[in-house]
């Protein structure tokens, strides 16, 4: 069933460049967060997490439980965010403004401290990630781009328009 509202415009070079920058910032943390389970020391984890501590006066103890469980909602909320990240850069190329809103915020918060910088290869990551992802929100923002959404605004609009006549 072909969609009721298919572009009639084709998207600019610059937002398509865009669309691929911010996927494969997506991508590679997928690949990134995959290669970490892969090599993951679950005994070097729990050495280190489990152990006893102090709050407001109470002995209170992480359990390898708690260990476990806090690793398992770590890892699903990184797959969710970068899911949502590759989704909303997968919607942007239909040219609806507010989802280029949300890809900015999305990824603006990849630029956000704190940086792994515990190995020099998780430095070129982190710099490449950064790198990628400044240059795909500048692009979304780039006066072709605007123009883009703004004139696929202007055809869903008397799209819609000509559906209620």
């Amino acid at each position: 069933m072909p969609s009721p509202f298919r572009l009639a415009r084709p998207v600019p070079r610059l937002l398509r460049w865009a669309f691929w920058t911010l996927l494969s910032v997506s991508v590679l943390q997928a690949g990134s967060l995959l290669w970490g389970l892969a090599v993951f020391d679950f005994d070097a984890y729990l050495a280190e997490n489990v152990h006893p501590f102090e709050l407001d006066g109470r002995e209170l103890q992480v359990t390898p439980g708690l260990a476990v469980a806090t690793l398992i909602i770590g890892f699903v909320w990184s797959l969710v965010v970068i899911g949502l990240r590759a989704g909303f850069t997968l919607a942007l190329r239909r040219g609806i403004n507010w989802v280029r809103i949300v890809v900015t915020v999305l990824f603006a918060v990849l630029l956000l401290p704190p940086y792994d910088v515990s190995s020099i290869d998780q430095i070129v990551f982190s710099i490449l990630v950064m790198v990628l992802t400044v240059a795909g929100i500048v692009l979304c923002w780039l006066p072709p781009s605007n123009a883009f959404f703004r004139d696929t605004k202007r055809d869903r609009i008397a799209h819609k328009a000509k559906q209620l006549n």
